[in-house]
């Protein structure tokens, strides 16, 4: 079991990097700034299709098909 200090520092570096937005928020972001609500809602609805997409690849395998084969190495 890790130490007690070391959960603390875990646990708040996890939380501030939790509350820190990733590119896709700031593209969502830029997309409402730049061109407006509707671009900024059709931003964010292709990003989360996009996770859609990756979640149903790597639920059916599809990252396997993607690293080299064994048998011929």
């Amino acid at each position: 079991m890790p130490s007690t200090e070391l959960l603390i520092a875990f646990f708040a570096t996890t939380a501030i990097l939790a509350y820190i937005p990733g590119p896709a928020m700031l593209y969502a972001a830029a997309q409402t700034m730049a061109r407006g609500r509707w671009s900024g809602l059709m931003a964010a609805l292709g990003i989360h299709l996009g996770g859609y997409v990756h979640v149903l690849a790597a639920a059916t395998g599809l990252p396997c098909c993607s690293t080299p084969c064994r048998r011929f190495t």
